[in-house]
């Protein structure tokens, strides 16, 4: 039997859980938040290589078996490196992919961290299946911001105004949300920028993962940090399922 971990630097995850539950409330879902050191998208490779190898050692001696890396600068690291483990490992940026491809889109943006832009890897993708008009856009900053929405709204809405103008500037219709933590805000996307179609990775990761087989259980969150965080979060995503936090896990 399969046994399901959703891993990310943070709560940004939070958004792929969502949208399984959606699809099986009955689940058992581990989720590793590594907020102590979120965003991993300002770390080197070998950083965030080393991060990932010591929580999906934690989650192997939890029984785990199967993990989706909820997070595109994880994925970006490992598709760059052919990183494996033990646990077979499922990356968000692939489904993304394969939406554009199914949708026929040739240009669009992508908003997501330093490391995620750098890496390449949505823009060497995206240009193997012909989509070869990209505007790329790298934050330092915003991820780091969601984690407290709600004491950092105006500077967060101040950025993606700044974000908006060169996706005016070049007419593009197309937005990838290229980091989940982008996802628990799409509201905010969506009236800021309201004449856009959004590619939200969450999504489709979720729907591309075979459910068949997995165990049912509770939903059981470590972090490194930040128990309250995720009690405020699982209200935003309103998710209930059946809770086991455990907060300060070192790794």
């Amino acid at each position: 039997m399969k046994k399901l971990a959703v891993i990310d630097s943070g709560i940004g995850g939070l958004s792929v859980v969502r949208e399984l539950l959606k699809l099986n409330k009955e689940i058992e879902i581990n989720y590793f938040g590594d907020n102590l050191r979120v965003p991993y998208g300002n770390m080197s490779r070998d950083e965030i290589l080393s991060c990932m190898e010591n929580i999906l050692d934690f989650l192997y001696e939890k029984g785990v078996t199967d993990c989706l890396v909820a997070c595109n600068t994880m994925s970006s690291a490992i598709l760059n490196t052919n990183y494996t483990h033990k646990i077979k490992l499922y990356n968000i940026v692939t489904p993304a992919i394969d939406e554009v491809k199914n949708l026929g889109l040739r240009k669009m943006a992508i908003l997501a961290t330093k490391f995620t832009i750098a890496s390449k890897e949505y823009d060497k993708r995206l240009k193997e299946i012909g989509a070869t008009d990209l505007l790329e856009m790298a934050s330092a900053s915003l991820a780091a911001l969601i984690e407290n929405f709600d004491d950092n709204r105006d500077i967060i809405e101040d950025e993606l105004t700044e974000y908006k103008k060169c996706i005016d500037s070049g007419d593009y219709k197309t937005l990838i949300l290229g980091c989940t933590h982008y996802e628990f805000i799409d509201s905010v996307f969506k009236d800021l920028m309201p004449e856009l179609s959004f590619i939200k990775p969450a999504e489709l990761l979720a729907k591309s993962f075979d459910m068949s087989g997995l165990s049912k259980g509770d939903f059981k969150i470590y972090t490194t940090k930040g128990k309250d965080t995720y009690l405020r979060s699982l209200r935003t995503l309103n998710i209930d399922k059946k809770l086991n936090i455990q907060d300060y896990i070192e790794i």
